[in-house]
């Protein structure tokens, strides 16, 4: 039985309703590994995690020297690329030199690190960018200078699709939200602690670890008026715990795995597909899907990051980061057609930067 303070809040907005709790292919379709066919946040990965089950994707964004948004994860392109440097101090061209599928089945393959724009040309499925700010002794940009960067790009996208923006940095999505009251903002932490401050600045979400993630804290998040978005999951019996807890969006490289967890959880609910690429479609907990990529925030099966550590229910390291997510809404197709939806993309509900 949920707490008594549980109880005396509003029904949950997961709870297998309109296709939550939401499945975010995080950095595509999981992190570059051997293991894993498609190597992080590229376009080829970003579109298999659609093909997968994913109805959104989770990747990070960095500013290149000449100021346009890259997916990147790390400040230096070292790990997943052949080069060398910081991304804030290589421009757009440079970049497009280096392979980054380096680590991955598609090293020598001639992908490349995509932009922004590039991203929300090439796919349909909703969007969660991460916003990195600088790190290993990169020179970062200011606040205003990156938000206004990517708030440019998502303005321009043609595509009708949900868009949000998360990071850990506090002063960088209240920069966001000073130029953009609409936009949904979710801010990336490791305990239900901060759920006051992201109430008070705005923002719609806690983007929570899952080590950080029990009844209490959905207490917590939920009494602060915020949606909860859990990051990174990749066992199946966690998956149901969080079913259980009414979370509002689980982040995994474990795509498949957890729409067959769905499928479970939620029957009846079986027939609600993801849009994927365009004119692609993935039944949820279709067991013929292809595997996610493995591991989590910077690991992969088995391999582990200086920043991160698997996302398993355990407590993050100290410094530890991981990719948030934004469910205020499902992004399933029957979610994409139901009359509500389409009432409130009729009066603007999808605000841009600038109305």
């Amino acid at each position: 039985m949920l707490p008594i303070s549980m109880a005396l809040l509003p029904a949950a907005r997961a709870d297998c309703v309109d296709g939550r709790p939401i499945s975010v292919g995080h950095r595509g379709a999981g992190n570059t590994a051997a293991g894993n066919p498609y190597p992080e946040n590229t376009i080829p990965s970003l579109v298999a995690a659609g093909e997968q089950g994913a109805t959104m994707v989770e990747f990070d964004v960095q500013l290149s020297a000449d100021g346009i948004p890259v997916l990147m994860h790390d400040a230096l392109v070292d790990a997943t690329t052949d080069g060398m440097g910081c991304v804030s101090e290589l421009t757009l061209d440079e970049l497009r030199l280096l392979d980054a599928g380096v680590g991955s089945p598609m090293e020598g393959m001639g992908v490349q690190i995509p932009t922004l724009e590039e991203v929300l040309e090439a796919i349909e499925l909703d969007v969660n960018v991460e916003l990195k700010a600088g790190g290993d002794g990169c020179p970062e940009p200011t606040h205003a200078q990156f938000a206004t960067a990517v708030l440019d790009v998502l303005a321009a996208d043609p595509t009708p699709r949900l868009q949000t923006i998360s990071s850990f940095e506090l002063g960088l999505l209240e920069e966001v939200r000073a130029q953009d009251g609409g936009i949904y903002i979710g801010f990336l932490v490791v305990t239900a602690f901060s759920s006051m401050a992201a109430a008070d600045a705005g923002f719609d979400a806690l983007n929570l670890t899952d080590g950080g993630v029990d009844e209490a804290a959905v207490t917590t998040v939920r009494e602060a008026g915020l949606e909860l978005n859990v990051w990174t999951v990749n066992d199946p019996t966690r998956m149901a715990e969080l079913f259980a807890l009414d979370v509002d969006s689980i982040i995994t490289n474990e795509i498949a795995m957890l729409e067959m967890v769905r499928a479970e959880q939620c029957p009846g609910e079986g027939d609600t597909g993801s849009t994927g690429e365009a004119g692609s479609t993935s039944e949820v907990g279709d067991e013929t899907a292809a595997p996610g990529g493995t591991g989590d925030e910077g690991s992969a099966s088995g391999s582990t990051s200086s920043e991160e550590s698997s996302g398993t229910t355990g407590a993050p390291l100290e410094g530890q980061e991981e990719e948030g997510c934004a469910c205020r809404a499902g992004s399933s197709s029957r979610w994409r057609t139901s009359p509500w939806f389409l009432g409130l993309l009729a009066v603007g509900w999808r605000r841009r930067r600038g109305s």
